[in-house]
């Protein structure tokens, strides 16, 4: 019974260790950020008392002139938080090629709505982003 015991809190420790440790990766990096909250990361009021805007506002005006991007945790992950228009142009346009998976929901089966340029991933994102690309001023 006691090493089952022992053995509990020696996984309870690794995993809240690891924790910290994921939750350390802006600091450790020495990128500008907000100390995360425990499960929700930076996003604490998410779906509580705020909506995404009313929590990246204040990070935007917090971090704005401290450099190109500032770091967040979405949840447990870090995550940039692009600062400077140049940068999410330079992202959005030039290197879209390096920057197709973002993480956004989408299921265009069930929710037609989300297979747009701005929710797809990967290769059905190239693909209509090539679609669109000779229709819309984004390359210039």
């Amino acid at each position: 019974m006691s090493t089952i015991i022992a053995l509990l809190a020696i996984a309870i420790t690794l995993v809240i260790y690891l924790l910290k440790y994921q939750q350390s990766y802006w600091q450790r990096r020495g990128v500008p950020h907000d100390s995360p909250s425990f499960p929700l990361g930076t996003l604490k009021e998410w779906r509580r008392t705020k909506s995404l805007c009313e929590i990246f506002a204040p990070i935007y005006k917090q971090f704005k002139g401290t450099g190109p991007f500032c770091g967040i945790y979405f949840l447990i992950n870090p995550a940039v938080f692009v600062l400077d228009l140049e940068l999410v142009k330079k992202i959005l346009i030039k290197d879209f090629n390096n920057f197709q998976d973002r993480g956004v929901f989408h299921n265009e089966i069930e929710d037609p709505l989300t297979g747009n340029l701005f929710q797809l991933d990967g290769p059905q994102w190239n693909v209509l982003r090539k679609k669109l690309s000779p229709h819309l001023p984004l390359g210039k």
